[in-house]
């Protein structure tokens, strides 16, 4: 099913049984592959997925896919890289992008020596829409990364593969998105605002130079009654984010009247 330009370095433990039999439930393995000009043909799980998208009601009205079915059959793609492990009878492969000339779709799963299959993949739906008038008016319409994903779990057998909607897949990326977009907002914030910045740190930053603290001004009035002199004015509270700069119990300036 699959050709192309290989390179592989393999790490393989292969124990033996008493009798000299491969002891499969010892069986390890780590291969590092790449495949250069590759080609997908006939894989009959990933032909499966046309033919769930066409029970799909929700789906199967924008998909051609009996289209779909035939691009499938013959998948081409630039290059494919992964470490793939073989370890408790099972070949597990990590999470990965596939950059195909059908689609883009990321997968990743684990194929027991039974043939039992585990496989999340996900995928943008507009890759499947099918073509005509809108790219003819105007021109070809560019991935630009976002948009609905449909995300699969196929499990069952290679032979019969079952699907079902991942909501788990889903909710992990977009826990994974959600992160990443309150990093980079922290990471604005730190750099223009200086928030999020250690104390020693902050004051290096412009706007936050803090002069000497202001020292007490102590009057002595010998023997007359002491007099309050006039309060000074308060100075004006900061407003807005500014407020985020001021520390609790900063030093205020004060007067103290003595007898």
């Amino acid at each position: 099913h699959l050709r192309g330009v290989t390179r592989a370095q393999v790490d393989l433990d292969a124990p033996l049984t008493p009798d000299l039999t491969l002891d499969l439930d010892r069986l390890t393995c780590t291969l590092d592959l790449r495949i250069d000009n590759g080609h997908l043909t006939g894989h009959q799980p990933l032909i499966d997925v046309a033919e769930h998208l066409q029970r799909n009601k929700l789906v199967s009205p924008f998909v051609d896919t009996d289209q779909l079915r035939r691009e499938l059959a013959d998948v081409s793609f630039a290059s494919l890289e992964n470490r793939i492990e073989i370890r408790d009878r099972k070949v597990i492969i990590p999470a990965m992008t596939v950059h195909s000339s059908v689609m883009d779709i990321n997968l990743s799963g684990e194929h027991g020596f039974d043939d039992r299959i585990d496989h999340h993949l996900d995928f943008r739906l507009a890759d499947l829409f099918r073509k005509g008038k809108a790219d003819d008016d105007f021109g070809p319409v560019v991935d630009d990364g976002t948009g609905m994903r449909i995300f699969l779990h196929m499990y069952g057998t290679a032979a019969d593969p079952q699907f079902a909607n991942d909501g788990a897949m889903a909710a992990a990326r977009r826990k994974a998105q959600f992160d990443q977009e309150k990093q980079e907002l922290k990471s604005i914030l730190k750099n223009e605002l200086g928030l999020f910045t250690p104390k020693d740190r902050k004051d290096d930053l412009p706007g936050n130079e803090e002069g000497p603290t202001t020292p007490t001004i102590q009057v002595d009035w010998g023997d007359a009654d002491s007099t309050d002199l006039a309060t000074p004015e308060r100075p004006r509270k900061k407003k807005g984010l500014f407020r985020l700069f001021e520390e609790e119990g900063a030093p205020q300036e004060t007067i103290q009247v003595l007898d």
